[in-house]
């Protein structure tokens, strides 16, 4: 614990996300995708288990709340607040 070393690598993000056509919906978001990262050399993350030179993962992401909240972006006309 008492060292940190840097070690290089790669790292990527895919994800889909999905918007009801409903702007009143309760779910407002669904996003789902996967990460990926490719290092240099083998990370030990944990004691007993193998360390490898690559790393996978999957996630879900949900947001959730009242309609009409379009993040600042003005969903409904499509242009970026000034």
């Amino acid at each position: 614990m008492g060292e940190t070393k840097l070690v290089p690598g790669l790292f990527g993000e895919l994800a889909f996300v999905l918007e009801p056509d409903k702007p009143k919906a309760f779910i407002q978001t669904l996003i789902f995708g996967g990460h990926a990262a490719v290092y240099t050399r083998p990370l030990t993350i944990m004691a007993d288990r193998k360390a490898y030179r690559y790393q996978l993962s999957l996630f879900v992401g949900l947001a959730i709340g009242e309609g009409g909240n379009d993040g600042g972006f003005g969903r409904e006309t499509g242009q970026m607040p000034v």
